[in-house]
């Protein structure tokens, strides 16, 4: 009872106020509900960035639990536009890269609903732009960038499709790089070389 208070309590304005209240009468904070939520998922997806950060750096929640589904409060925030809860997850070391049940990532959320500054901040935090899903609505192997695309999402698609293309020829100069560096010295020993003592000051003048 006192836990479905808790869960309630997030979404609430006062919520900062009220869950730091009902902890310290002994709710826990890190139980879940029947969906395997905890409390930052509901505060992420509500977009409680101060109750977000008290409970990241304060309770010390982790970032990254995952729910029945597979989804993290990272997943939460990508799919309700959160772009300032996903950069203090990301601090407090939120994967941008956390995965469902079904692939998803949080960046194929961002996607899907069409959010294009949510997706670029995902990828500035490091999220892997050719990441696939293992299956999606009977889809498997889609990229953010498909995965848009089946959501109806052209303006969408189109950005991730502007940031693949970086993202090709980076790698192709890093690896042109690579491959134009001077191969190191080798330096050979004879046995002679090795077997021939030192020379010091005192045999020097002997």
């Amino acid at each position: 009872m006192a836990n479905n208070r808790l869960f309630h309590c997030v979404k609430r304005a006062k919520a900062l106020k009220t869950v730091p209240a009902l902890i310290e009468l002994g709710v826990n904070p890190h139980e879940t509900d029947d969906k395997g939520r905890t409390l930052l998922h509901y505060a992420a997806e509500q977009g409680h960035l101060p109750l977000v950060d008290y409970l990241v750096n304060t309770v010390k929640i982790h970032p990254n639990i995952q729910d029945h589904d597979g989804q993290t409060a990272m997943h939460m925030a990508a799919t309700q536009h959160r772009v300032a809860i996903v950069k203090t997850l990301s601090a407090a070391g939120g994967d941008v890269n956390a995965t469902d049940k079904v692939g998803l990532r949080p960046l194929h959320m961002a996607a899907i609903y069409g959010h294009i500054t949510m997706a670029s901040t995902l990828v500035d935090k490091g999220a892997d732009i050719f990441a696939t899903s293992y299956a999606a609505g009977g889809h498997g192997n889609l990229t953010a960038r498909e995965a848009a695309l089946l959501a109806n999402q052209p303006k969408m698609a189109q950005v991730l499709g502007a940031i693949e293309r970086i993202a090709k020829l980076k790698l192709a100069k890093q690896q042109e790089a690579s491959q134009s560096l001077p191969p190191e010295p080798v330096f050979i020993c004879s046995h002679d070389d090795v077997n021939t003592p030192m020379k010091t000051k005192e045999n020097q003048k002997s």
